[in-house]
Parts: C-alpha cells; sequence; structure tokens
C-alpha cells in the first residue's frame, strides 16, 4: 500500500495506491442537504465518498486551467442556479422580520454614534495621522451611506408588511472562488455554512469578499438575468450591501491607511440608486430674475438633500443661447453686437447658478 501526502494550493491531498482524494474535518452533518439539492435537480456540489469518525473523504478534482474573470462568471451563474432551483414561496414569520429590521435599524444608528464620536475626537487633534485624516476627509460618505442604508430599510419594512408570502432560497452562504472547482462538471463546494433564507445574503457576502477585485455591477447583472430579485428583496439588498463598516485604527500607520482607503472605495462602487434633476434651460434674453432664482435654489436643494440621503445624484441646469428670436429679444434689450450680447447675458445667468456651487 502506497499512501503519500501534498499540498496543492493550501489544500492536503492524499495520494493512495493511485487515487487522489481529500480529507476534511466534518463540520456539520450534510447528508439533509445534499438530498435536498438532488430533489431540486441542482447538481454542482460535491458528495463525500467516505465518512471515517470526524473527516470526510471527498474525491480530488484537478482543475481546469481558466482565468479568474471566467471562473468568477461561473460562480455567479452557478449561485443564480442554485436559488433559482430552491426558491419557494412561504408564509413569513413576522417576529424574524421584525427582529432583521431592528436589529439592522439599531447597527445603523450605532455606527452612526460611533462616526459622530470618532469624527469629533479626530478633529481635537492638531495633527492627525494619515489614516485619520483620509477618514475625516471621507467621513461624509459613511453618513450618507448609513442614511441612503436607512432609507432603504424603511422602505423594504413597508413593503414587505403588505405581503402575504416572501421568497426564501437554499443559499451556500460562502461563496468565493476557492470554493469552485471548474472541470467538465462544475462543483461548489464547502457547504458547512448553508441554509434556507432570503436570496440576498449570498451576492451580499460575496460582494464585501470580492468587491476589490472584479466589476461588481457586471456580475450583478449577470446574477439579476438569471434570478431577478423581487421589488421587497432588491430594497433590503441596497440597504444591507450599503452598510458602512466601523472603521478601527489599531495597526500600523501604513496598513490603517491602506485599509481606510480600501473601504472608503468600497461605499463609492456601492450600486445605489441614481437620482437626476434639473432645472428648466433658461432663455438668455434677458437678464435672471427672481422665478429663476428660486427655480435654482429649490433644485439645488433637492439635490443636496439626494446627496446626503446617498443617491448617486445628477443634477442639470443651463441656458439656451440659441435662436432668431432669442437674438431680436436681446438686441432690443442691449444695444450691443448679437455675439456680445448673448455672451453677456448668458455669463450672467451662468454666474448666478454658479454661485451655488462654489
Amino acid at each position: 500500500m502506497n499512501k503519500k501526502i501534498e499540498y496543492k494550493d493550501s489544500v492536503k491531498v492524499i495520494n493512495k495506491d493511485g487515487f487522489k482524494y481529500v480529507k476534511k474535518k466534518k463540520k456539520k452533518d450534510k447528508n439533509q442537504l445534499y438530498t435536498k439539492l438532488s430533489d431540486k435537480n441542482f447538481n454542482a456540489y460535491l458528495v463525500p465518498i467516505k465518512e471515517i469518525d470526524n473527516y470526510e473523504l471527498y474525491p480530488y478534482i484537478e482543475e481546469e486551467n481558466i482565468n479568474k474573470k471566467e471562473k468568477i462568471k461561473i460562480l455567479v451563474n452557478i449561485m443564480a442556479e442554485l436559488h433559482s432551483k430552491t426558491t419557494s414561496y412561504e408564509v413569513y414569520d413576522k417576529q424574524q422580520i421584525e427582529e432583521l429590521y431592528m436589529n439592522t435599524k439599531n447597527n445603523l444608528q450605532s455606527l452612526r454614534n460611533y462616526s459622530y464620536e470618532l469624527q469629533d475626537n479626530l478633529e481635537l487633534r492638531e495633527f492627525p495621522a494619515p489614516e485619520e485624516q483620509l477618514l475625516l476627509n471621507n467621513v461624509s460618505n459613511i453618513y450618507k451611506a448609513i442614511n441612503y442604508s436607512e432609507y432603504k430599510l424603511n422602505l423594504w419594512y413597508e413593503k414587505i408588511n403588505t405581503n402575504q408570502k416572501i421568497r426564501y432560497v437554499q443559499i451556500h452562504n460562502n461563496m468565493s472562488p476557492e470554493h469552485l472547482l471548474v472541470e467538465k462538471n462544475n462543483y461548489l463546494i464547502s457547504w458547512e455554512k448553508s441554509r434556507k433564507d432570503i436570496p440576498v445574503y449570498d451576492f451580499i457576502e460575496f460582494y464585501k469578499k470580492e468587491f476589490n477585485n472584479y466589476n461588481m455591477n457586471e456580475l450583478f447583472n449577470i446574477y439579476q438575468e438569471k434570478y431577478k430579485y423581487m421589488e421587497e428583496e432588491q430594497l433590503l439588498f441596497e440597504s444591507l450591501i450599503s452598510v458602512p463598516p466601523q472603521i478601527t485604527f489599531k495597526k500600523t500607520h501604513l496598513i490603517n491607511t491602506i485599509e481606510t482607503k480600501k473601504q472608503i472605495q468600497k461605499g463609492k462602487c456601492i450600486m445605489r440608486e441614481k437620482f437626476y434633476i434639473t432645472t428648466a434651460i433658461a432663455y438668455a434674453s434677458k437678464k435672471p430674475h427672481f422665478g429663476n432664482t428660486y427655480e435654482a435654489i429649490a433644485t439645488d436643494a433637492m439635490a443636496r438633500y439626494k446627496r446626503e440621503m446617498g443617491f448617486d445624484v445628477f443634477m442639470c441646469t443651463g441656458t439656451d443661447e440659441h435662436g432668431a428670436n432669442i437674438e431680436k429679444t436681446a438686441a432690443e434689450v442691449v444695444n450691443r453686437d448679437s455675439v456680445r450680447r448673448l455672451s453677456m447675458l448668458a455669463m450672467t445667468g451662468k454666474d448666478l447658478l454658479s454661485r451655488g456651487y462654489r
């Protein structure tokens, strides 16, 4: 009997008489889970060939040579397939929904209070450390993320309480490229954390692990093509994925700065709802009047409010300097050549509109 042990990508592989297998400590009985997946015709999982005491023996799969981007797309497609094939509609547990709502709301308030206190302490320092100054420069993004998350959470809570049933799936709860074996048949491994729950959690956990490595908007669109979120699921997803981390400074200045920058970048990459608002495009035929000013201020106030709530805001304003009627009216108002007339009136309007953005 020949037995050889080797390590491949931190995995212990045992070669016994030419047959390779992986030995893993058994953390959870998954037989019931495997039966459920089989009954739902989901086959992208690996069953142990044998169980010995508290260990499971799995066949060793020699993976195909595939680039990381292709592998991650396969993972997202399998995530969608898992959710699609294990979907069930059930009367929701009101207590469970209430707990999720209150726990998330309390967590957001704790984060807000923590951030206020941290900001106050850092602003008292005459010479903040690099990571502290980086946080101070971007702390408004934390408050915006908290506000946006809370806004979407409240919308979800209102919506979910009008439903009779909600959608449950079997979530893997540990999605990552390391847990996907790509072969002729693809296999998800490491099912120890799997449970029945609302579908949004798999992509949220996946996002937290991989946001810095891949285009999450593209991957989310791939997932949604195969498994479209319902309205209340989309609201909960947007709320939970927007919750900012609690930033602490417990390591060296260099590591703290790098980690703070990553967390700030993560917040900027979150797929937030877009909000577009515009003023009327004013004619450049006369000097701006009170109506122009009122409209611009009201529009700007709404844009600023939406930004503070965490929305991806685009505000548009401008002047209309085109047309024979504009030129004719301008000529009656100011006795100068047409180009200079229009330029002067347009610049007056633009100067007024731009003062609020300085």
